[in-house]
């Protein structure tokens, strides 16, 4: 079983939601087109699978990802009052996230952004646009403060003020903003925001629904069958979380170059009737001229050597 074969045999397990191991294999031997083009030639047993799994192609599996999130990067607008994402965009994996903030936000829309998103240039902009931000900032950012307001002592707020952001002269926002600072569990949290008709307890409620996006991503992923244990090391588990993520990798950039479009579950139904279609062609024309048979051969030889 070559690393090429261990990499069909997890893509396509993702693919098809397995959930076992032994249901992937049975499937290899008994499905035509799994048999004629997933498994490798000869077919796989269990055994043979578990041990490929378990001990071999991690290095390989971090390389192969590592490149493709050089291709793509995801930039997710999430609707938190319904709890479902509405908006992604696909880039190169060098882009930034924050210009894709106020393409996710529409007019009158409030955007819940964590530290990474901070740009007091971006606030700014932001705010002439209409739209607005309740966004996690650096505790060390410089505040000029306008006016700040006095705290209740038995309360988990413990800073309330209208203030610019940043040094002057150097990346001071143009437009106030307020600045919320409140401890939960042992955890100081500052947050800006231009939603002045907020409290500034309204404003660490608003943050903390940011986490609902957390806990979608991980019912997404278990819904996938990403997490489907197929083996029990920790080796074989970093080997398969990594054929879950180039999975969803190469489906999302494939999405995107042919059709400009993101991940769906109809397009990937498609994508399979295609590509299936598309490899008993190549096998029938295979089957029609030994010699490109031949030199493909040649080549798998070349590369496996490289």
């Amino acid at each position: 079983m070559t690393f090429e074969d261990q990499l069909h045999a997890l893509i396509f397990f993702h693919l098809q939601a397995h959930e076992s191991p032994r249901d992937l294999v049975q499937y290899l031997k008994e499905d035509d087109f799994a048999k004629d083009c997933i498994a490798p030639d000869g077919g796989i047993s269990r055994s043979t699978f578990s041990e490929a799994i378990n001990f071999r192609g991690l290095e390989q599996f971090q390389y192969i990802f590592q490149e493709l999130c050089k291709k793509a990067k995801g930039h997710f607008g999430f609707d938190v009052n319904r709890k479902i994402p509405m908006k992604v965009y696909l880039t190169e994996g060098n882009g930034a996230e924050r210009p894709f903030v106020s393409s996710i936000l529409s007019e009158g829309q409030t955007g819940i952004m964590d530290r990474g998103y901070q740009s007091h240039k971006s606030f700014d902009d932001l705010q002439d646009e209409n739209k607005h931000f309740v966004c996690r900032i650096k505790a060390r950012t410089t505040r000029t403060v306008i006016n700040q307001k006095p705290v209740d002592q038995n309360s988990h707020v413990f800073y309330d003020a209208l203030v610019l952001l940043g040094t002057r002269g150097v990346n001071q926002s143009k437009t106030p903003v307020l600045v919320v600072g409140y401890t939960i569990a042992g955890v100081n949290y500052y947050v800006a925001t231009d939603r002045h008709d907020l409290t500034a307890e309204q404003v660490g409620t608003v943050y903390k629904l940011r986490w609902d996006i957390e806990t979608f991503f991980k019912c997404w992923k278990k819904h996938l069958k990403v997490y489907h244990l197929i083996a029990p090391s920790e080796y074989g588990l970093m080997v398969q979380i990594l054929g879950g993520l180039i999975s969803y990798l190469l489906m999302a950039i494939y999405c995107h170059e042919q059709f400009n479009e993101t991940v769906s579950i109809k397009r990937i139904r498609q994508l399979k009737s295609t590509i299936r279609n598309e490899l008993r062609v190549n096998k029938v024309v295979n089957k029609s001229n030994p010699k490109l048979v031949k030199d493909q051969e040649s080549q798998r030889e070349v590369h496996a050597k490289i």
